[in-house]
């Protein structure tokens, strides 16, 4: 049996190839909203796990060391010189309960800027946990508050911790009176 050659060639027509392309960009288009809507809850997850994680921290030094632990907003990552809970934050033992780090005071966590806009009306740039474990606000007084967790461009915090009177803090999607927290700078429509 003898066989012939062909000269064909192997491959695809150009036709075939843009319909692929075609597919292939509807594809991402669906896609990449998608992951970039992951993205964001996985960046504001690590931030508020970062914020719990530091309040529990803060907390049990104080009650272990029998002393004032007290959290700041922070820029530095050395001592409570930033109003915005966005730049980052520092718990340190607060010797003499002012809530301002002062250079011999023991310096416990530090935490770089969680990467999206947090705030807090109650405690605006500290607060602090006395020796029995009990929330302190500015004024050293028992105190509960919100912190609100807002992605670029919204409008109502997608997360809110509430850090209550009893140092414990707890995870919701709205403010302790059950209405949405408003993001700093916005006004909800």
């Amino acid at each position: 049996m003898h066989r012939t050659h062909t000269d064909r060639q192997l491959g695809f027509t150009l036709g075939e190839t843009l319909a692929a392309l075609a597919v292939t960009g509807i594809g991402l288009s669906l896609a990449v909203p998608g992951l970039q809507s992951l993205t964001r809850s996985n960046g504001q997850a690590a931030a508020v796990n970062q914020l719990v994680t530091t309040m529990h921290l803060a907390r049990s030094e104080a009650i272990m060391r029998n002393r004032p632990v007290s959290v700041c907003a922070s820029a530095s990552g050395t001592g409570c010189d930033s109003h915005d809970w966005s730049d980052g934050w520092i718990a340190f033992v607060d010797e003499d309960g002012n809530q301002q780090r002062a250079p011999a005071e023991a310096l416990v966590e530090q935490a770089p800027a969680p990467g999206l806009s947090l705030a807090s009306v109650q405690f605006a740039s500290a607060f602090g946990f006395a020796a029995d474990g009990r929330t302190s606000g500015p004024r050293r007084e028992v105190a509960s508050g919100e912190f609100a967790f807002c992605a670029a461009g919204a409008t109502t915090a997608g997360r809110v911790v509430i850090l209550r009177a009893s140092g414990l803090p707890t995870l919701a999607d709205r403010g302790r009176d059950g209405a949405p927290l408003g993001c700093p700078g916005r006004t909800e429509d």
